[in-house]
């Protein structure tokens, strides 16, 4: 699990110099990535490769804000000094939004989402990382939602699974490889304030996820929900905030499925438009 992606391209970075001295390319593998640097690499698993964390934010949608009309989620997602790493997009089509409204049980809801490196002047890379989690019929332990994550660089390779199990309180989810195998536990306490009383301060502003290593029980990483502290952003939107340290995971593909259990997290348990219902009808 802990394993590096092997014969990958160097990520280069521009490192700025003191006036009148030349600029000097070096491999993020040879030096510290800080602030105002500038990533022209676009090779996304070189860019995973150099991240210790990472921190997504989902961008506002006014017509949703405001008509309570929904639709499809975008999160930026920054590396851990605040650079711009990757776009995350939903790719769920008109009609299913629509049914995803209307339907009581949001455990049901389909969805589909692409991640991309942020476009450059003059090129916008492909996505290279696709989460399908389809239309299901789910009802307390039967039919859990999953979603299948997808390295659309290596043709549609699945790098792994992650599904929703059943439980009567806390919040979990199961990471899996490509064989089905379980590999990684997230789970969030259903005692946290964050998960029943959401506000923009205090114990409330944030809900923790532990992610640990199924083998060992070790705790390899965490992230957690932030709701943002805008006013109007917390009363008019259901935009949320996340953070993710790798902590001891050092795999490209096993930080891309972190990245993919906090957006999967946000559709399951904190996208709702308070336009619609209150959040805590959605969780089961």
């Amino acid at each position: 699990m802990k394993g590096e992606k092997g014969a990958e391209p160097q990520q280069m970075v521009m490192q700025p110099q003191a006036y009148g001295q030349p600029q000097v390319m070096q491999p993020v593998a040879q030096m510290q990535m800080q602030p105002g640097m500038m990533v022209i690499n676009t090779d996304p698993w070189a860019i995973l490769s150099g991240m210790t964390g990472a921190e997504i934010k989902e961008r506002v949608r006014m017509a949703e804000a405001i008509l309570g009309w929904e639709q499809n989620n975008i999160y930026d997602i920054k590396d851990q000094n605040g650079n711009p790493a990757f776009i995350a997009k939903e790719d769920t089509d008109t009609c299913t939004r629509l049914i995803g409204m209307c339907c009581p049980v949001q455990d049901c809801r389909m969805f589909k989402l692409d991640i991309s490196v942020p476009p450059m002047p003059g090129a916008s890379p492909p996505p290279f990382l696709h989460l399908d989690r389809p239309w299901t019929c789910t009802c307390y332990c039967f039919n859990r939602p999953k979603v299948t994550v997808t390295d659309l660089t290596a043709g549609g390779e699945v790098i792994g699974t992650m599904r929703d199990p059943w439980h009567c309180c806390n919040y979990n989810m199961r990471m899996a490889d490509p064989e089905g195998k379980d590999v990684l536990n997230v789970e969030a306490s259903c005692c946290q304030c964050g998960f029943w009383c959401p506000l923009p301060c205090g114990p409330c502003k944030e809900v923790q996820f532990e992610i640990t290593d199924v083998e060992s029980k070790q705790k390899v990483g965490h992230f957690k929900r932030i709701v943002p502290c805008n006013l109007l952003k917390f009363l008019f939107t259901d935009v949320d905030n996340y953070q993710v340290e790798f902590g001891g995971i050092t795999d490209p593909k096993w930080k891309s499925l972190l990245l993919a259990a906090a957006v999967f997290a946000d559709f399951r348990y904190f996208s709702t438009n308070k336009n619609e219902n209150s959040a805590l009808g959605t969780i089961s």
